[in-house]
């Protein structure tokens, strides 16, 4: 009896021993739920090292494109064209024409077959403005001792021009006689540009004129 009795005692002793074992053997099977050395994703997902754009998209280079060029300007056929059409004429009815570069601006000249009208130009090569118009006319000459008067010659280039008699008179007014023949020269300045005219005193008629833009 005491043999059976030391036996029993000796299992449950063996397996109160075991339990234990078997307690930890359960520990060391579920080590792999230990996400913490598996799913560390600091080290997986890390973008700025990917994601770096502002080394690939340097918007200042692709910008320069954008960078406006000044115009080169017109062409003499261009200055020309804009001089012909000022004069209300072509080429084929125009002779002794000259056209030279300088200063930034074309200096065209040349005389209208059809009544032997002299025309000057100044245009700026930059973009085709005229600069500079003068026109010498053609006419018979009147070597009369008369004279229309100030106020008559102010009063027709105002209706020639277009521009009042008040602007007119703010210029300067002068007769003068040249080889025989009596002249009133008359300038002023109006809407940014000085005007020069050349008349008859005898008839008041526009001999000579031109404007030329104020800097």
């Amino acid at each position: 009896m005491k043999k059976i009795t030391a036996m029993m005692l000796a299992a449950i002793m063996s397996l109160a021993m075991s339990a234990p074992a078997f307690a930890d053997e359960g520990t060391t099977v579920g080590e792999p739920t230990e996400p913490t050395t598996v799913t560390e994703p600091t080290t997986v997902t890390e973008p700025t090292t990917v994601t770096e754009p502002t080394t690939v998209t340097e918007p200042t280079e692709a910008t320069e494109q954008t960078v406006t060029v000044a115009p080169a300007g017109i062409t003499k056929d261009g200055a020309l064209k804009i001089a012909f059409k000022n004069a209300k004429t072509t080429r084929s009815g125009v002779k002794r024409l000259e056209v030279e570069l300088e200063n930034g601006k074309y200096e065209i000249e040349f005389t209208k077959k059809k009544n032997g009208n002299e025309f000057d130009y100044e245009i700026l090569k930059s973009n085709g403005v005229i600069w500079k118009k003068a026109v010498d006319y053609k006419y018979k000459h009147n070597y009369s001792t008369h004279k229309i008067g100030k106020k008559k010659a102010i009063k027709k280039l105002a209706k020639r021009t277009g521009i009042s008699s008040k602007t007119i008179k703010k210029g300067t007014f002068h007769f003068e006689r040249d080889d025989g023949e009596g002249k009133y020269e008359i300038k002023f300045k109006y809407n940014g540009k000085r005007y020069e005219y050349d008349m008859l005193a005898a008839t008041g008629k526009v001999i000579e004129y031109q404007w030329k833009r104020i800097r």
